[in-house]
């Protein structure tokens, strides 16, 4: 059954459906103005690519008043695809969530839009991860009232807190709500200093309050910008960071001779 119907499903997808680019036009739904009837002013063509038609040619029209000379264009072609972009929104967060989600490799998201009609190459996936984090993060920025407001619904946020890096890298320090699970802020920083922490933490404060509780790992750079911001709120230390710094500090000795004992017999780990 699931064959039969896997065979059904390919008989109707994109490429047959579509085997050439249909050209689709998009005209602005008004027709008097001023008392006048609105008069083409020019026709744009431009080729577009969505998920559920893969690529197209987008006829938009452009229509003028004869009186007031006001030009009307139609929304559904903005809503479709971002203005001087030939890749509609749909495909741009089709690759963000294969890169950041699926963990696609990018001959993997070309393989899946060939399927779908759209060619690309793999510096507009690049292009286009950029951008879909670029819209992410501002949609983030846009949503914080509501974010605010649901957090407050469930009675508060506990914000757990924790920095990474890798090599010689900036930090990235990252604010979640234990309780909801959202990420309410992250951000780059040179160091995990207080000074870098301090703005970091105000931002959270400023967009969703003060927290119920905090934790983090045993950071002292951490616990001093804590205390500057969120100075009466109870601070706790991750459990998971606390047990693994306590076994770095009971069992190194052990470490250190097994680790030299694999060494001296060449035996790494694969």
């Amino acid at each position: 059954m699931k064959s039969h119907i896997d065979r059904v499903i390919g008989s109707i997808g994109v490429s047959r459906l579509f085997p050439r680019k249909p050209t689709i036009p998009f005209v602005p739904e008004v027709s008097l103005c001023c008392g006048c009837k609105v008069r083409v002013q020019k026709t744009r063509i431009k080729t577009v690519a969505t998920l559920e038609i893969g690529e197209f040619v987008a006829k938009e029209t452009i229509l003028a008043c004869p009186q007031c000379k006001k030009t009307y264009t139609t929304q559904g072609l903005g809503r479709t695809v971002p203005s001087g972009s030939k890749f509609g929104y749909d495909v741009l967060v089709f690759v963000g969530r294969a890169a950041f989600l699926r963990c696609r490799s990018d001959a993997e998201t070309i393989q899946e839009l060939a399927a779908r009609n759209i060619g690309i190459c793999p510096s507009e996936i690049a292009y286009l991860q950029k951008r879909f984090v670029v819209y992410l993060a501002k949609a983030h920025r846009q949503s914080a009232v509501r974010i605010r407001e649901a957090i407050k619904a469930r009675g508060g946020y506990i914000l757990h807190l924790d920095g990474t890096c890798a090599g010689d890298s900036p930090h990235l320090m990252s604010g979640l709500d234990e309780v909801s699970g959202i990420v309410l802020h992250n951000v780059k920083i040179p160091s995990e200093k207080a000074a870098s922490i301090i703005p970091f933490l105000e931002q959270i404060r400023q967009d969703y309050g003060m927290p119920l509780a905090i934790v983090s790992d045993m950071s002292q750079a951490i616990a001093n910008a804590i205390k500057e911001v969120f100075r009466d709120v109870p601070h706790f230390i991750c459990h998971f960071h606390f047990l693994r710094d306590i076994g770095n500090d009971l069992m190194a000795p052990e470490n250190d001779i097994i680790r030299k004992r694999l060494s001296s017999h060449k035996i790494t780990s694969t």
